[in-house]
């Protein structure tokens, strides 16, 4: 028999960078491999859960809004009561039948009858809800709640399970670890020098970082420390890519290039052309650049904090975010050819993980829970 899911993609446009790069993988490697394990896949939006936000374009199935969300005048009283929110998993069955509901906290409604699926990112809204805006401490909140209250959950690394454990109050061995992985587009080669040229880049002449200016990359922290380096002689400049964010660092300083909304063949050329990717996070969940540097052939240092360990499985430079002078020392080095190369020969050796086999674990994990 056909086990049925609903998989919501309605969290990613809010979802800036990583959570956003990593659904989207995740959706279309379901997609890819539809029909295997016995489990029939339809990837979900609520627009009403986004309003004024476009669909994303991986959804096959979208949630009609009550039209009296679609008049002012209308939707005051019913807005106020929640009518519409409360009303979602009814209308979602109307949908069809899922035998299994995948939603975030961004979503939380489900069809009646449905097992409810939630993906654990990390838990740093939880643990250091400073670091963060209030809807995605709420959305954070809202997931544990569902956790808590029977929903199954699949975590992207052990050390978030472990986390979830911990933090949330759940069993370690009920929370499903699936993984992430690389997009295929991201492979080795040479950069392309036109893009290169058009920033202002040399090629093995940056350090890159790729993530959201947000207080859980360490940004501060990193500019700190390369600072350091330069005043004992480093010349490479900084390369800070990010998507925006929240409670944004003061991303200038002498070498410090800051990039945004930079598409997938370009952040690819940067890949390849940086001396190095540089990762101090403090509670991430994967890293999914530490995957896409490694599968452009990009060495990396990363933080000890979090799941970078487990992300990096010994292929990376391994430092404590705290530890100022040992990053500024580690980063000196990248002056001359050989500690890149270094890092190169370690990256080399990661076994890539497709967003094809991560489809397949959760599928997998769908099949059990629908017997």
């Amino acid at each position: 028999m056909s086990c049925r899911v609903g998989f919501d993609v309605s969290i990613l446009p809010h979802a800036l960078g990583g959570i956003g790069r990593y659904l989207s993988g995740l959706a279309a490697g379901l997609l890819r491999t539809q029909g295997l394990e016995g489990v029939e896949v339809s990837v979900v939006d609520v627009p009403a859960a986004h309003p004024g936000l476009a669909s994303p374009g991986l959804a096959s199935a979208r949630l009609k809004t009550p039209s009296y969300m679609r008049v002012p005048l209308l939707r005051r009283i019913p807005v106020s009561r929640g009518t519409e929110p409360a009303s979602r998993g009814r209308r979602l069955a109307g949908l069809g039948r899922f035998d299994i509901y995948h939603h975030s906290g961004v979503q939380p409604a489900f069809p009646a009858g449905s097992a409810s699926v939630v993906t654990l990112y990390d838990t740093s809204a939880l643990e250091h809800p400073e670091w963060f805006t209030a809807d995605t401490v709420r959305y954070a909140c809202i997931e544990a709640r569902l956790a808590r209250a029977g929903s199954r959950m699949v975590a992207i690394s052990a050390w978030s399970a472990s986390r979830a454990a911990e933090v949330i109050g759940l069993p370690q061995d009920g929370i499903f670890v699936i993984g992430g992985a690389a997009d295929d587009s991201f492979t080795t080669g040479d950069p392309d020098p036109a893009v290169l040229s058009r920033l202002g880049l040399e090629r093995d002449r940056y350090i890159l970082h790729v993530g959201n200016f947000v207080p859980s990359k360490n940004i501060p922290f990193l500019i700190s420390a390369y600072s350091d380096a330069r005043l004992s002689g480093l010349e490479l400049k900084l390369v800070l890519v990010g998507a925006g964010g929240w409670m944004r660092p003061d991303a200038t300083g002498q070498g410090v290039v800051a990039l945004e909304a930079v598409p997938d063949d370009v952040l690819r050329t940067l890949y390849r052309g940086a001396a190095l990717l540089v990762a101090p996070g403090l509670g991430e969940g994967l890293c999914l650049p530490l995957l896409e540097a490694f599968a452009c052939g990009c060495g990396a240092i990363c933080s000890s904090a979090g799941a970078l360990p487990e992300t990096a499985a010994g292929c990376a430079m391994v430092l404590d975010p705290s530890d100022r002078a040992a990053w500024s020392a580690a980063l000196r080095r990248t002056d001359g050819m050989a500690f890149p190369e270094e890092l190169r020969g370690m990256a080399a050796a990661h076994a890539r993980t497709t967003w094809r086999e991560v489809a397949l674990r959760l599928r997998s994990f769908y099949r059990g829970i629908c017997g």
